[in-house]
């Protein structure tokens, strides 16, 4: 199979992905998808097909850009980058060169790691056509899903988990730092259980506090990783 053929396989499994990221510019907030969630999905899938995506910075320029801010004059690094990725098939060692360009602003010394960050994210959720608007992604999680093609393995049935009102108000929900959250929907998806036999769900509830809205948004992320993975 050649690298074009192994991508396909991949864009095919990639349907939408939901934001779970807030960020903002001025007073405007505004919902991405971060790159370790990106990554959660993409990564089993290129190990898979035994894919390997090389990042080469081909051209780089650095800016100081000075602006005022409420507590005065604030310099940063402002960062404009032609990125070169190319991706390896380590099999057969076919390849296909893509040139990307980004730019990142941040301190001194994290400009480029801004713009490298932007870059690998944007490539990645461009080259593979991966929806993330939010009028469309639940419309095709729930339409364009694919199918495993053998059946799966039964799983455990699980109770739904889900708080009361009352039970929501009494504490607040902490999120989980987010490298832990997405193995927890990694492991959950696959049916796999904690080292003491518990719930996956159930332990990630009684960590966080989670109330009904952050349940929701568990059995979402699930859902979509068991999508991307054909789980």
């Amino acid at each position: 199979m050649s690298v074009y053929k192994k991508l396909a396989t991949i864009q095919a499994a990639m349907r939408s992905l939901a934001a779970n990221a807030e960020g903002q510019t001025g007073q405007a907030k505004y919902g991405y998808v971060s790159g370790s969630k990106l990554l959660g999905f993409l990564r089993p899938l290129m190990d898979k097909q035994k894919l390997l995506l090389s990042q080469e910075v081909v051209e780089i320029a650095n800016t100081p850009i000075s602006y005022m801010t409420r507590n005065g004059e604030k310099t940063e690094m402002f960062t404009t980058l032609k990125i070169r990725f190319t991706w390896i098939d380590s099999e057969d060692e076919t390849s296909l060169v893509n040139d990307f360009y980004a730019n990142g602003m941040n301190a001194w010394d994290k400009g480029l790691g801004s713009a490298l960050t932007y870059a690998e994210r944007y490539y990645l959720m461009k080259f593979f056509h991966i929806a993330t608007d939010e009028d469309d992604v639940d419309a095709l999680v729930k339409e364009e899903a694919i199918k495993p093609t053998e059946d799966p393995a039964p799983k455990q049935t699980r109770k739904p988990a889900t708080r009361t009102a009352k039970q929501a108000l009494e504490r607040n929900y902490i999120p989980m730092d987010e490298e832990k959250y997405w193995k927890c929907i990694a492991a959950y998806a696959q049916g796999k259980l904690t080292t003491t036999g518990g719930d996956i769900k159930e332990f990630w509830i009684k960590t966080t506090n989670a109330d009904n809205e952050a349940i929701s948004k568990f059995d979402y992320d699930v859902e979509n990783y068991r999508i991307a993975n054909q789980l």
